[in-house]
This record gives C-alpha cells, sequence and structure tokens, in this order.
C-alpha cells in the first residue's frame, strides 16, 4: 500500500508540474492561486508530500481552471 502511495503522489506532482508548466505558471504563482505555501506545492509536484496531500488537490484543480481527472490521470 505504502509503494501504491508513493507512486500515486509521483505521478499526481508530475501532473500538477506539466499542467502548471503547460499554463506557463510559476510555482509562485500556482501556489498563490491554490493557497498553498510555494515549498509546499513544491513538494508536492516532487511526489514527496504526506498523502493527505489528496485534500488539496481540488484546489490545485480549480486554480488551474482544470478538472481533478486531468491531474489524476496515470493513477
Amino acid at each position: 500500500m505504502e509503494h501504491d502511495v508513493s507512486k500515486a503522489s509521483y505521478i499526481l506532482g508530475l501532473n500538477i508540474a506539466a499542467e502548471r508548466t503547460a499554463q506557463g505558471m510559476t510555482q509562485e504563482e500556482l501556489a498563490v492561486k491554490a493557497g498553498l505555501v510555494c515549498e509546499e506545492l513544491a513538494r508536492i509536484e516532487a511526489g514527496a508530500s504526506d498523502p493527505r496531500v489528496f485534500s488539496i488537490v481540488e484546489s490545485i484543480a480549480d486554480a488551474l481552471h482544470v478538472e481533478l481527472p486531468l491531474l489524476l490521470k496515470g493513477m
């Protein structure tokens, strides 16, 4: 189970970073829009965050103006 969570966090981080980059946003810009601290977003994008991160992913999706499944693809 722990491996599955690690893999899911890694994939989620990649998807968020890819969408952020595609939209021409910096980590700082997205963090502000999602109500996060930049360091927290950096950890999420690196896949190194706590599994509770999934509770804030919806805020990130809203800030990117994308549907949640886009960030969860490949999981």
